[in-house]
């Protein structure tokens, strides 16, 4: 508190402490400061005694089994914070200090090399959006003169699935996906719920092989997120929030993904999207069919399309060597921070 801010309250931390941040403690905020500050109450600043190093702390908190532990008590809906007492309480393996810094020291390296992996699938998700622009221009400013054609002009209709609750997984294979299996960009099929149980669902609400999928609900920054897929397990339905583009002219699907992905794009989108509350914001099909975009010549949309499966196959590889990265390094963490851990 200052004379300024009689009532401002906060903590203080410096170079010795861990910051453990209470809200929404499922996406694991713990840092090691290296400076002295001051940080909200949102914020708690951890000393550790003598006898334990902050770092094997920071990495016991950043455990996957931890996060668990602590989400699973979480208060509040809209702005889910820990439950600080039930932090406080949790049990951590304590080996003699040596033994720590050993731990910690392996769990550096095998996190250097998940943030090295990290950086190369980053600068791999980097090469379609160049290739795009370097072939067709920004669609903002269109340089190329391509065609400017409405989405109506090549889309005939769009199909969607329905709102359903999720069932209990048990009596039925069929899974339902989530808005957020197509957010990133790429189509993950994991991101869904269980079906029903007894659910029939009509044969066009499956997702298939070669889908554009589109989200017409969500922020405004992550409405509007296409995804292409490319393999899916025959079984999965799509929900009431993605949309099916069904094509009325031939084009490539590589093509017009990427060009939905676009920068300008999205930000048209954004603005198309409709609603009171940012975290739900909706796109209506008559505002989509009216939008205005850059299509280029199907004969240089299908030159992309080849272009950039090379691209798609470096990104793959990238994506599979930092999810085998991830997972060694949940497997050294795991006995590590067991009851009776060690590594």
């Amino acid at each position: 508190k200052t004379p300024e801010s009689p009532q401002a309250s906060g903590f203080q931390f410096d170079s010795r402490h861990v910051l453990s941040g209470k809200l929404r403690p499922y996406l694991n905020k713990v840092a090691l400061p290296e400076a002295t500050g001051k940080c909200s109450t949102e914020i708690i600043p951890l000393l550790p005694n003598d006898g334990v190093d902050r770092r094997y702390l920071a990495y016991f908190l950043r455990s996957p089994s931890t996060v668990n532990r602590i989400s699973e008590t979480v208060s509040g809906a809209r702005m889910p914070r820990a439950d600080m007492n039930m932090v406080f309480g949790l049990k951590m393996p304590l080996p003699p200090l040596k033994d720590q810094q050993h731990i910690v020291d392996l769990l550096t390296r095998a996190e250097g090399i998940v943030r090295l992996r990290r950086e190369a699938a980053a600068k791999a998700a980097e090469l379609i959006p160049a290739i795009f622009i370097d072939m067709f221009g920004d669609p903002l400013t269109n340089p190329k003169q391509l065609s400017i054609r409405k989405v109506e002009d090549v889309v005939a209709r769009f199909e969607g699935g329905n709102n359903i609750q999720a069932g209990d997984g048990e009596a039925s294979n069929l899974r339902v996906l989530k808005v957020s299996a197509v957010t990133s960009g790429t189509y993950v099929e994991s991101e869904c719920k269980p079906a029903p149980n007894d659910y029939v669902p009509p044969t066009q609400h499956f997702v298939r092989v070669g889908d554009m999928l589109f989200s017409r609900a969500n922020t405004s920054e992550l409405v509007g997120a296409t995804a292409l897929v490319e393999h899916t397990n025959g079984s999965t339905l799509l929900p009431d929030k993605l949309w099916r583009f069904v094509w009325k002219a031939e084009v490539d699907p590589s093509y017009m993904w990427a060009l939905f992905q676009s920068k300008a794009v999205r930000q048209q989108l954004s603005k198309l999207a409709s609603g009171t509350s940012d975290s739900m914001r909706n796109i209506s099909q008559a505002k989509l069919f009216a939008l205005d975009l850059p299509i280029a010549k199907l004969e240089d949309q299908r030159r992309f399309g080849e272009l950039i499966n090379s691209a798609r196959s470096v990104q793959a590889h990238q994506q599979t060597a930092m999810m085998q990265a991830q997972a060694t390094f949940n497997a050294l963490a795991a006995p590590a921070f067991a009851p009776h851990g060690s590594l």
